[in-house]
C-alpha cells in the first residue's frame, strides 16, 4: 500500500519465446515511426530468434 492509499500490484505472464518473437515483429509492422530499413533489419533479427527459439 502507498502513501496516497492506493495499491499497487505486479502481474507475471508466461509466454513462449517464439509466440513473443512473433508478437514483437507484428507490432513493428504496425509501427509507423519505424523505417522501412529498420523495419527490414527487425524482421531479419526476429525470423533468426524465431528460428533459434524452434530449434531448441
Amino acid at each position: 500500500m502507498s502513501e496516497d492509499g492506493s495499491y499497487m500490484c505486479y502481474v507475471a505472464m508466461e509466454i513462449k519465446k517464439t509466440a513473443m518473437y512473433r508478437y514483437l515483429k507484428k507490432q513493428a509492422k504496425l509501427d509507423k515511426q519505424i523505417s522501412e530499413a529498420e523495419l527490414q533489419e527487425i524482421e531479419a533479427l526476429l525470423d533468426q530468434l524465431i528460428n533459434e527459439a524452434e530449434s531448441e
